[in-house]
């Protein structure tokens, strides 16, 4: 990983880290800095604008100018009678920018995006959600800053972000830890991690460490999301009974926000991340998957959608033709597909 890929990874890092610093200080101060909604009912808050003018900054600093395929864009903030949220976004920018202006800040946020409404994208392109899981962050849980870089229609290098997720597994996913986690990985690389709250100067990146081997017989660990559509959860909850049905026992599923789930089956602490398509058309968004799939991947983790076909990074802004997520332990993978793919085609 850190060959060709040095300078790439070093500044993700860094990016990342500073995006982290910004959204842990909102975090702590939340009740201050209500959530907004978006015209799509999705909630934003100011930590995920400022988040994403850091992250751009960081990048474009580091290596020159860069596109962007990202979540959020300055338009609400750009609203005179939206004045004082502008401001409160600029101070939290400044965390990790500490000069940054309110026309730097939405400079920042738009300059490079090349837009998701767009079906072509650039050859190369990078990919950030500046908080995914923003109601798992509004309630002082799990989120993630996920940032992925796409060459070609293949996620080459990611970098995520879990600010609240622990190295020590028994700590509830529901309890923030003090000092967080980021993943890094690069399509021909292991899985690096370091702590979230160490600048990249002052940390050495840890080698992740081999899932552990587990019992065949043991029941299997499910992770999914606190919100849902209604089709996705009940899609999932009669994949259970079918699996129950046929004598295969699995833990009540741990509910947690964001590609933090990515990560957690990656390290091993569970075995499964599912999430059955929530509709016969709906497609998800690159940036909601592009950083966690290839950290999964390369950890060993199977990464599909719940038909078993590769997720497709080649389709624009979303993952075109795939239905739903299917992510697991290989051995996990092959036992639950049947269940899952019958499920998914019904």
């Amino acid at each position: 990983m850190m060959t060709a890929f040095a300078p790439l990874i070093a500044a993700a890092h860094h990016a990342v880290h500073q995006a982290s610093v910004v959204t842990r200080a909102v975090q702590r101060e939340l009740t201050a800095h209500q959530a907004i909604q978006k015209g799509d009912s999705s909630p934003v808050t100011i930590a995920d604008f400022a988040a994403q003018a850091v992250v751009h900054r960081e990048l474009r600093a580091r290596l020159g100018a860069q596109a962007f395929l990202a979540e959020e864009h300055s338009a609400y903030l750009r609203d005179p009678e939206r004045r004082r949220l502008l401001l409160s976004t600029v101070n939290a920018a400044r965390l990790a920018w500490p000069d940054c202006t309110g026309d730097d800040l939405l400079s920042s946020i738009d300059e490079g995006l090349v837009g998701p409404e767009r079906a072509e994208l650039p050859g190369r392109y990078w990919t950030l959600d500046p908080i995914d899981g923003t109601k798992g962050f509004i309630r002082g849980q799990q989120y993630s800053i996920c940032l992925a870089l796409v060459e070609q229609g293949r996620v080459v290098l990611a970098a995520l972000g879990c600010p609240n997720l622990s190295a020590d597994w028994e700590r509830p996913f529901a309890d923030p830890d003090a000092h967080g986690l980021i993943f890094l990985a690069t399509e021909d690389g292991p899985v690096m991690t370091a702590a979230c709250d160490r600048a990249p100067g002052a940390v050495t990146l840890s080698r992740l460490a081999a899932a552990p081997a587990r019992d065949p017989d043991a029941p299997i660990r499910l992770c999914g999301s606190y919100s849902s559509s209604r089709q996705s959860e009940g899609a999932a909850a009669r994949v259970l009974a079918r699996l129950e049905g046929a004598g295969i026992a699995v833990v009540p599923p741990s509910r947690l926000d964001s590609q933090v789930k990515y990560a957690v089956v990656a390290r091993g602490q569970m075995d499964v991340f599912l999430r059955m398509p929530r509709s016969a058309d709906h497609e998800e968004n690159v940036w909601d998957h592009a950083p966690g799939s290839l950290i999964a991947a390369r950890a060993g983790v199977k990464v599909t959608d719940c038909l078993d076909a590769p997720l497709n990074f080649a389709g624009g802004a979303v993952l075109r033709g795939n239905r739903g997520l299917f992510v697991a332990r290989a051995d996990v993978h092959a036992r639950l597909l049947p269940f899952v793919r019958a499920e998914a085609v019904e």
